[in-house]
C-alpha cells in the first residue's frame, strides 16, 4: 500500500512544466523544518515542521536514486490512497493526477482509493480508510 505517496519523478516534472519550483518547495521546506509546532504530538508526527520533516525533504533526492536502481515492481496486490484534500495549489493538477495514475500502474493488481476527507496526513484524518486499504491488500494477497 502507498500512503498519499510521491512519486519518484515528482520534482522533475514539476520542476520542467514550472521552472524554479523545486526551489521554491525547497526553500519552504527549510522555513517549515524552522517552525517546528510548540504542541509536541504535532511534532511527533511531523506536522508543520521539525526534525521529522527536515530528515525527510533531505532525503527526496537518495530516495529517489534507490527506487530507480531498484527491480521492477513485482506483480502484488498495490492499493495508492490518495489524499484530495490540501494538496499545494503550485503543484499541477493534470501532472499530478498522471503521477498517481503512474503509481497504481506499477503493479497489473494495482487500484486507487480517494481519500476524499483527508490532506496528506491520511491516517490521522481518515484512519478507518487506511486500515481497510491495508486490510484489502491482506485479503487480496490471501486469495
Amino acid at each position: 500500500m502507498l500512503l498519499d505517496a510521491s512519486h519518484p519523478q515528482q520534482l522533475e516534472r514539476f520542476e520542467a512544466l514550472r521552472p524554479g519550483l523545486s526551489r521554491v518547495i525547497g526553500t519552504l521546506g527549510i522555513v517549515m523544518g524552522l517552525l517546528a509546532p510548540k504542541n509536541p504530538e504535532l511534532a511527533a508526527r511531523g506536522i508543520g515542521g521539525g526534525p521529522v520533516l527536515n530528515r525527510e525533504s533531505g532525503a527526496i533526492r537518495t530516495t529517489t536514486e534507490q527506487i530507480e536502481q531498484a527491480a521492477a515492481f513485482p506483480d502484488v496486490p498495490l492499493v495508492v490512497v490518495t489524499a484530495a484534500r490540501h494538496r499545494p495549489a503550485v503543484f499541477p493538477e493534470e501532472e499530478w493526477q498522471r503521477l498517481k495514475r503512474e503509481l497504481v500502474a506499477l503493479s497489473p493488481l494495482g487500484r486507487q482509493i480517494l481519500a476524499e476527507k483527508s490532506g496528506h496526513f491520511v491516517h490521522h484524518d481518515q484512519p478507518d480508510l487506511v486500515v481497510r486499504a491495508i486490510s484489502d491488500v491482506i485479503g487480496e494477497v490471501r486469495k
